[in-house]
Order: C-alpha cells, then structure tokens, then sequence
C-alpha cells in the first residue's frame, strides 16, 4: 500500500521549524511495509490544504496529516478534509466536556474557539474514530473512507511531536496492522572506499 504525508502549518516552511513528525512516521509505516511516496508541506491556507489532500487521495490508499488541529483561526485540518471528502463535521459533547475538565485543572478559563477541537468529521462515506490524545488538548481522528471509488485510510495527528508520535504509535498502527498485509521492505547498504563518487 502506498502511502502520503502532509505537514501542515506555515512555520514549517519557515527555516525556524525542522519537519520530524514525517521522518518518525515514515520509518513506523516502513516498519510495517508501507511505503511513503510523497511527504507534504501546506501552509496554513485552507484552498492549498484542500487542492493537497485531494491530490494525496488520488494517488495512495493512506494519509497522514499532521498539524493543524488547534484551536486557532489558522487550524483548518478538520475543515479541509471535510470539504475534500464532502463530508460534514460536528461538534462532539463528550469532547466538548473533556477540553472543560482540562481547563479546569489548569484554572484557566476556556475561550470559545478552543471548542473547535471537539469538532469531528462525519459523512455517510466514512467510518470515523476520535483518537484520545492523552499528551494535549486536540485529539485525532481515524477516517476509513472512499474516494473515486477506492478505499483510503486517512488520519488526521497533532502537530507537536509530543502529541504526534505517541498518539501514532498508541492509536494508528495497531488499526493499520490489522489492515495492512503483511509486508517486509528489504533494505542494503553498500560501502566503498578509493573510489570517485562518479
């Protein structure tokens, strides 16, 4: 199965910010015998978003996203994948009620557009998962979905490693491996020495 990875977030085009979410989940996807054909920076531009994640679905079967799930203005994961699935998103009390439960034992009032984390993709085309994100306030999301006629796999993670890393590890690859067949990708290294690199 062939895979994408899509950062998202305009600091990371920025020369500030190093992409380590990608090289992480792209030796995990390795492991298990995915291969990652392209990796992805978007800014934070919701059309850009949109045009790469349909771009991405047409040619691989998994998806990756990372960034993008905050409660920011610039934050627009969740809205750019349900306009390129034409799916819809709704706002989840449960989660709603555990961003509550965080802020209070921060003692810190919650502003009204953190809510917009407790947002979750739903459509008659897609089965989705919340992935519980133990590490931050933004939880992922688990779609298996069609497009064009064809299965695909597509998660949406935090961005911070903190949150990214364990949350891939913990909720994506168990539902991957029990998807995925079973595959090996061989690798060789080959050293020489005295010799032209030409």
């Amino acid at each position: 199965m062939k895979s994408e990875i899509i950062a998202v977030g305009s600091e990371m085009l920025s020369p500030a910010r190093q992409d380590t979410n990608s090289l992480y989940i792209t030796e995990k996807l390795n492991e298990i015998g995915v291969t990652v054909h392209f990796k992805t920076i978007v800014g934070d531009r919701k059309r850009d978003l949109v045009n790469a994640i349909r771009t991405a679905l047409a040619r691989i079967d998994i998806l990756v996203l990372m960034g993008g799930l905050g409660p920011t203005e610039d934050d627009l994961t969740r809205e750019a994948v349900a306009d390129a699935l034409s799916l819809t998103l709704r706002r989840d009390a449960s989660l709603v009620a555990a961003l509550h439960t965080r802020a209070a034992a921060w003692r810190t009032p919650i502003p009204s557009n953190n809510l917009k984390q407790a947002d979750v993709l739903q459509g008659e085309s897609a089965s989705v998962v919340v992935l519980t994100n133990p590490n931050g306030s933004a939880p992922g999301q688990w779609l298996d979905t069609g497009f064009a006629g064809h299965r695909k796999l597509v998660m949406l993670l935090p961005g911070p490693p903190s949150e990214c890393k364990p949350l891939f590890d913990s909720e994506c690859l168990p539902r991957l491996q029990e998807i995925v067949p079973e595959r090996h990708i061989a690798k060789r290294t080959l050293r020489a020495a005295m010799i032209a690199e030409s």
